[in-house]
């Protein structure tokens, strides 16, 4: 659970307090300031829904159902970042491509510029895959 909760924090850019919570740190044993630490960090753990399904259950069905939570956004964000870093990279390296195609169509040129878009291309279907988005098959064990 440490482990997301770090992580979390650290893609959230809050990498000093990531550092700083994984340390035993006087700050987090004064009551106040843990409820506020979480209230400030972790809002979606404050959804009136979720406290309400949270109602009886123990200390570990409590921690791992957080941890579910926390995992559950930490796998948004970085399936929306990969969105957004494929969307960039593609275009980047489709226009250099299609440059290279209708203004100086040299194979010296324009095979590298291919062969830049096959890898933009192989790193993106890796990730899209690590990340559950699509079911994976047989061949895509590759």
């Amino acid at each position: 659970m440490k482990a997301n909760i770090s992580h979390f924090l650290s893609i959230n850019g809050d990498k000093e307090t990531a550092d700083s919570f994984t340390k035993n740190d006087e700050d987090y044993k004064n009551k106040s300031y843990v409820i506020n630490f979480w209230k400030d960090k972790f809002k979606f753990l404050f959804d009136k829904q979720f406290e309400e399904s949270l109602e009886g259950a123990n200390d570990l069905e409590m921690i791992n159902n957080v941890n579910l939570v926390i995992r559950m956004q930490l796998e948004e964000i970085i399936m929306n970042q990969n969105d957004s870093n494929f969307i960039k990279d593609y275009k980047e390296s489709n226009t250099k491509l299609m440059d290279e195609f209708y203004n100086k169509n040299n194979a010296y040129t324009l095979v590298p510029a291919i062969d830049h878009q096959i890898e933009i291309l192989k790193k993106y279907r890796k990730s899209f895959l690590n990340h559950g988005y699509f079911e994976s098959k047989k061949s895509d064990k590759q």
